[in-house]
């Protein structure tokens, strides 16, 4: 809260331990597109990745940790710059209020609540689900998941050291304030430390409003996805770091009132 204050974050935050367990599949990019701002550009076949993370020692809780789930989908931007290739993160669902509002207020991240089971580890096998007011949203497992080798630890470690991140960052216009109406793009920074790649099976349910009104909407666009092709799941694990000071808002190709007025269109508010 403002007036309290300027904010605790520090330019450069740190998560100490993550492990991310990595379901991705290819989709029809007609299907997906809906989903992915104007501003960015799809790969012939896109991938969308449901990441379920476990964040501990995150430097501005104090040390604590919290759980997350992250959905992705692999984009292009072209801008003066150059190219650059990322993920663009439409939603994702975590169970503690601090990240959600972190993410959504200094990046765009689409957070919403939701809780966990603790992930089960047991004959080979890591599971998780997530559930809104005790209605199943998503579940997931990995299987027979081995370590890759050290050249190939080596080679997903260099890749997945920096990363790009693009989301919109949206707060709805008020009388004499237009709002915000952005995509933005940051880089994230990891240090990954282990990968084992396994077998994975991915549950993705469409509740009704009534028992899920925080994420219904979101589960029943991602649940219609088709999944033409399931890769190879991954447990990755390691640490991450993210400088806010690369909170970049991209170059508009629409504007602020034609969006307001198709969410209006559409009965609803993002």
């Amino acid at each position: 809260p403002i007036v309290f204050g300027p904010t605790e974050l520090p330019q450069v935050s740190k998560w100490g331990y993550l492990r991310a367990l990595d379901i991705s599949f290819v989709t029809d990019p007609v299907a997906v597109r809906p989903l992915v701002p104007a501003e960015l550009d799809l790969p012939e076949r896109p991938t969308v990745i449901i990441s379920r993370r476990s964040f501990d020692q995150v430097d501005y809780l104090a040390g604590h940790g919290y759980e997350e789930l992250c959905v992705g989908i692999s984009v292009i931007h072209n801008g003066e710059e150059g190219t650059t290739r990322g993920n663009f993160w439409p939603v994702m669902w975590v169970d503690q209020v601090r990240p959600i509002t972190v993410g959504r207020e200094f990046t765009g991240f689409a957070k919403l609540g939701a809780d966990f089971s603790p992930i089960r580890d047991q004959s080979e096998e890591l599971s998780w689900e997530m559930s809104e007011y005790g209605t199943v949203l998503a579940r997931g497992k990995v299987r027979n998941a081995k370590p890759v080798d050290d050249v190939a630890l080596e080679k997903i470690a260099q890749a997945g050291s920096i990363g790009y991140a693009f989301c919109s960052r949206y707060i709805p216009p008020v009388v004499n304030s237009p709002g915000v109406d952005e995509v933005t793009r940051c880089e994230m920074r990891s240090q990954i430390t282990s990968v084992q790649v396994g077998e994975g099976e991915l549950e993705l349910f469409s509740p009704s409003w009534k028992d899920a009104p925080n994420g219904a909407r979101a589960m029943s666009a991602l649940a219609s996805l088709p999944i033409l092709q399931l890769r190879r799941a991954m447990v990755i694990e390691g640490s991450s770091s993210f400088d806010r000071s690369t909170i970049t808002a991209l170059p508009r190709t629409r504007s602020l009132s034609s969006a307001t007025t198709a969410v209006a269109a559409s009965g609803s508010a993002r």
